[in-house]
């Protein structure tokens, strides 16, 4: 293992950080490996990434990422001519060779409609995580099945969650996914309602028969109708005077409606 200079860094990891510190600071080796050549991996690709930076988290050893936030269009810019001197995109591109055959691997069945809650707006009646309840709720439209539970509702009566698909749309297919480390008998008995007006509601299906399901293990509950149900706001509604509500991933698919 060498550095761009072709000295042995073999022991660089050696009771770091004091063993990386003495190489780079021995015989200016900093200031010569500057002068070669660096990649700097962690660098902002464009001025979205100053905003995403400090959104991501700035709790404990990242408290000093709050300062990306204060940077200038004129600091900004003088990054990214400093840094990005040159653009690789093989690891993108790679990536997206990958994902764009990920279903073929996949364990859940391929839906044979669209995605049309991803990323939405959300909202659910309270949260014992940090932050607001619509950031709790929208963490269950990332995409990113993990296998516990992404948000996470107060105890209390009938807790819901709510989604605005931001148009009227045939809905065919919701799935649940439950998470895995423990209590899935929490969300085992719900309603599921719609509303095109967030006002009037109807019920699409209700399920109380007390069977437990999964999630990330292939297994999570899925539930639909062939014909579509027009709706643009969802709502997830757990049944029972004391309960929670919280999910790893909840999914609809659809189409917008004509």
């Amino acid at each position: 293992m060498i550095n761009v200079l072709g000295d042995d860094v073999g022991s660089y990891y050696n009771n770091f950080p004091e063993m990386a510190w003495n190489l780079l600071n021995a015989d200016d080796n900093k200031q010569k490996i500057l002068s070669v050549a660096y990649i700097a991996h962690y660098s902002m690709k464009s001025n979205k990434d100053f905003d995403l930076r400090v959104q991501r988290t700035t709790d404990g050893d990242f408290h000093n990422q709050k300062v990306w936030g204060n940077y200038s269009e004129e600091q900004r810019k003088s990054y990214h001519e400093t840094t990005n001197a040159i653009s690789d995109h093989y690891l993108h591109d790679y990536w997206m060779s990958q994902t764009a055959r990920a279903q073929d691997f996949s364990i859940f069945p391929q839906s044979r409609w669209e995605n049309i809650s991803q990323k939405r707006t959300a909202i659910q009646v309270s949260t014992v995580h940090e932050g607001s309840v619509e950031e709790d709720a929208c963490r269950v439209l990332s995409g990113n099945i993990c296998g516990k539970c992404q948000n996470h509702t107060a105890l209390g009566p009938y807790p819901w969650w709510k989604v605005d698909l931001e148009a009227v749309c045939l809905v065919h297919e919701m799935r649940l996914f439950n998470r895995l480390d423990g209590v899935f008998d929490r969300v085992a008995n719900f309603v599921l309602e719609g509303s095109l007006d967030d006002q009037e509601w109807f019920v699409m299906m209700r399920k109380n028969d007390g069977i437990i399901y999964g999630g990330a293990d292939g297994h999570p509950y899925i539930w639909i109708d062939q014909s579509g149900i027009q709706a643009r706001f969802l709502k997830i509604t757990i049944l029972g005077e004391e309960a929670y509500l919280h999910f790893d991933q909840i999914q609809f698919f659809g189409e917008k409606a004509s």
